[in-house]
């Protein structure tokens, strides 16, 4: 996702645009931290089937992770700016990763 850093600096966003996305983006880092602990412990002391479970559950992670940022990141789009939107556009090219 979008760092706060970036959305200031890259793209000129506001507090107020950023509020919503901000708030999003920190209550579904925890949840993604929590998921790459347990993969790393999966990874250093679990079987094939421990790692292949963790890979998954990571994966699945990152859809649900996308999917509840998903309506934030919609609301901070549609309250850019014309140049705004162009810079993101190019930010997020070919589907990069948001997270």
């Amino acid at each position: 996702m979008f760092g706060t850093d970036l959305l200031k600096a890259e793209l000129g966003i506001t507090d107020a645009q950023r509020a919503a996305y901000v708030d999003a983006v920190q209550a579904r880092s925890a949840v993604m931290q929590g998921m790459h602990a347990t993969m790393m412990q999966a990874w250093q002391s679990g079987t094939a089937l421990d790692r292949m479970d963790a890979h998954l559950q990571a994966m699945q992670s990152m859809l649900d992770s996308m999917i509840a940022v998903r309506p934030a990141t919609e609301m901070l789009y549609n309250a850019l700016t014309d140049a705004q939107k162009k810079k993101v556009d190019l930010l997020l090219g070919d589907g990069c990763c948001m997270m």
